[in-house]
């Protein structure tokens, strides 16, 4: 009895700091997206808007009620050579996982899509 409430409280510490990296991930990809939406080309924003709302979903999701803006403001270095620094960095791992997820929702959709077309039936596969 002694070694399972043990490894759990192990574990919690760990599972914490996971949790903490993964909000301040999050936050940054929202303070790389806010920083590039007006900077892309018109027919990317709404692109750009979704991956910001997408980040936004999870850090709610993790933490209803957190102070967004306070973080962002503390995330962002606040002189320009140091933000476009900043946005290059970081954009590649946040552009990453978005396009990651836009693949697993269209196969999602193609998934949809051939079950309509068999009637019903459930296709093989994930």
């Amino acid at each position: 009895m002694l070694l399972p409430l043990l490894a759990l409280a192990l574990a919690a510490p760990a599972t914490a700091a996971a949790a903490q990296d993964s909000q301040a991930a999050d936050v940054t990809c929202v303070a790389v997206l806010g920083a590039i939406v007006n900077t892309v080309p018109e027919a990317q924003r709404p692109g750009v808007l979704a991956g910001t709302m997408y980040y936004v979903g999870r850090i709610d999701g993790r933490e209803p009620g957190f102070d967004l803006q306070k973080a962002i403001l503390a995330t962002l270095p606040s002189d320009e050579a140091g933000l476009n620094a900043f946005v290059k960095q970081h954009t590649p791992r946040c552009g990453s996982q978005l396009q990651d997820n836009a693949k697993r929702l269209a196969s999602v959709g193609n998934a949809v899509q051939a079950r309509a077309k068999t009637g019903g039936a459930a296709p093989k596969g994930r």
